[in-house]
């Protein structure tokens, strides 16, 4: 069976040949791509098709027929850089990502509900046992389709280890916005384990604004 790097290869090359073109990612630069944005109107996207155009940026957009292969996709994942498939976009569509901000909650109390019920643009999973939340959230986070998540859930150790096995998972156990700012400065935290238990619903919200600041 052919590798997947191969594959990616051979589709790369016979595309190179039926549209005349080498084998590199065509950009388009436009006046109103934000810093740090680049354009990619190649059909298929290779990791080898970019060849040292990434350095500097945080996002590329593509055509709405492109095609970005596991190796493209991988790394980019690598390298931080977010992705979206679609119309060239302006910096106005390119400011206004879709919120990727996640709440798992397993340990539920009528504080935090009153706090989710008010954030409206988190998603928000319910889970029964402590592996479903971490399953959900190591998931979210490595496939990039969350920015941070934060687990609320009295296990909150017990969450925190089984995450931090993945070494995309940054997870802490926190208790108020100091923990979380120390949280953010010493490994740039990208999953808060946080029990509700006796906490008001103004706590709650303190400590996610200041996670998702």
């Amino acid at each position: 069976m052919l590798d997947e790097q191969l594959v990616n290869q051979i589709v790369a090359d016979v595309l190179t040949q039926l549209n005349g073109q080498p084998n590199t990612a065509r950009t388009e630069e436009t006046t109103n791509q934000p810093l740090g944005t680049k354009h990619f109107s190649e059909k298929v996207l290779t990791a080898d098709c970019f060849q040292n155009q990434l350095n500097g940026l945080t996002k590329i957009t593509n055509g709405s027929k492109t095609v970005l292969t596991p190796t493209a996709k991988d790394l980019l994942r690598k390298k931080n850089i977010a992705w979206s498939i679609g119309k060239k976009q302006t910096a106005a569509t390119v400011n206004s990502k879709p919120v990727s901000w996640k709440l798992i909650t397993v340990t539920a109390t009528v504080e935090l509900k009153t706090v989710t019920d008010e954030l409206h643009n988190w998603q928000n999973s319910l889970c029964g046992s402590v592996s479903e939340a971490v399953e959900i959230a190591v998931s979210d986070l490595c496939r990039a389709e969350a920015t941070g998540v934060v687990v609320f859930v009295n296990e909150t150790i017990a969450v925190a280890c089984q995450a931090n096995r993945n070494e995309k998972v940054r997870a802490a156990v926190v208790e108020n916005i100091l923990d979380v700012k120390e949280a953010i400065k010493q490994i740039n935290v990208n999953c808060l384990c946080i029990s509700p238990t006796g906490k008001s619903s103004f706590e709650l919200k303190r400590i996610i604004r200041a996670f998702a600041k």
